[in-house]
């Protein structure tokens, strides 16, 4: 069959025959078959090993196990996280975890992993946020690594996106119907036109319009039109997706407002109090006081002038540290000690941020 150029710089029309091997292909160092041909496409090492960390970074690991009914799935509603140290002081910088474990809709752990969990960390007041690391032990624990970048009251959400379950059948259906959103292009040339349809993906015998770009590689294809040349194309757009193709058991694993990006609770505080390093220095200073000696009211209320005069307001944990001391009343304050104290962070802080 003879070609039929697009223009000077894509491809060929392309015919497959009765055989399933393509007569004419137009675009060089690329071997075709007639189902997802490209995925034979001669790489250079470069692009080869490009291609292998694309591929390795959307990797998902998925357990190894037998169907599952959907009682067994995960249910972020019995789920549950919790804080690690959570009323531990926290400062700008340092890192927060938080231990998440998943159970079924009867409220059993699962022994497990391959959830697709989002996690967060966010000030709405200060309009902040940030995402987690998620580590997947397999065993139905997650563990999620937070680095804390501002002060203040800092709340952690996390999520359920996707179940282990329905990522499986997402990778089934990826693997067996790659082909399940489609495309089309309208072909025309005078009052004639023709539509046909699209996709990286065009199994059968027919005659197609190869549109792979010849710089990138990129792989696209379009039925050949009965009438029309290829080169008569003129536009691209969405034709729609198959439906159907999922069974009742696995349509349950993506239901709204049950398993799809919903919240998972923490059994325990879900926020933590962060303070600048100098506050932080300051809150260990006063509490290792107060737990030590005994304190006058006149003694404290020299430690908030001191500290005011310093200008540490209480919008910056100043109050935070007067709250401990007023509650527990203890401590006699040596303002010679908290003074060199606060001049060894404060040096301590400079050679750091040198």
């Amino acid at each position: 069959m003879s070609s039929q150029y697009l223009d000077h710089e894509t491809a060929s029309a392309t015919f497959i025959d009765s055989g399933g091997q393509f007569v004419f292909s137009q675009v060089t160092g690329v071997s075709r078959n007639p189902y997802c041909g490209y995925e034979h496409q001669t790489l250079s090492s470069r692009e080869r090993l490009e291609e292998d960390s694309l591929l390795a970074a959307l990797q998902w690991q998925v357990p190894d196990v037998g169907p599952v009914p959907f009682l067994k799935s995960t249910d972020p509603s019995s789920s549950y996280f919790v804080i690690l140290n959570s009323a531990a002081f926290f400062k700008v910088g340092s890192q927060l975890e938080v231990l998440v474990h998943v159970q079924d809709f009867q409220g059993k752990p699962k022994k497990y992993g391959g959830d697709y969990l989002q996690a967060r960390i966010h000030s709405p007041k200060l309009q902040a946020g940030a995402v987690g690391r998620v580590v997947d032990y397999q065993n139905g624990f997650y563990k999620v690594f937070f680095t804390l970048l501002w002060p203040g009251r800092v709340k952690v959400s996390i999520s359920l996106v996707h179940p282990s379950e329905g990522i499986r059948v997402l990778q089934n259906l990826q693997e067996e119907k790659p082909d399940r959103v489609y495309f089309k292009s309208l072909f025309r040339s005078g009052r004639i036109s023709e539509t046909t349809e699209c996709n990286v993906c065009l199994p059968g015998s027919l005659p197609l319009c190869n549109f792979t770009d010849l710089y990138t590689g990129e792989p696209w294809f379009c039925f050949k039109p009965k009438k029309l040349p290829c080169s008569s194309r003129i536009n691209h757009f969405k034709g729609g997706y198959l439906k159907g193709l999922l069974t009742a058991a696995e349509n349950a694993f993506f239901q709204s407002d049950v398993n799809i990006k919903m919240p998972i609770n923490s059994s325990g505080p879900d926020w933590v109090t962060v303070i600048p390093s100098i506050i932080k220095a300051l809150v260990v200073w006063l509490t290792h006081l107060v737990m030590s000696l005994d304190v006058q009211w006149e003694e404290l209320w020299m430690v908030y002038l001191h500290l005011t005069g310093l200008g540490i307001q209480p919008g910056s944990g100043c109050g935070f540290v007067m709250y401990i001391l007023f509650r527990e009343k203890k401590d006699s304050v040596n303002s010679g000690a908290f003074d060199g104290f606060l001049e060894e962070e404060r040096n301590d802080e400079s050679v750091g941020s040198g």
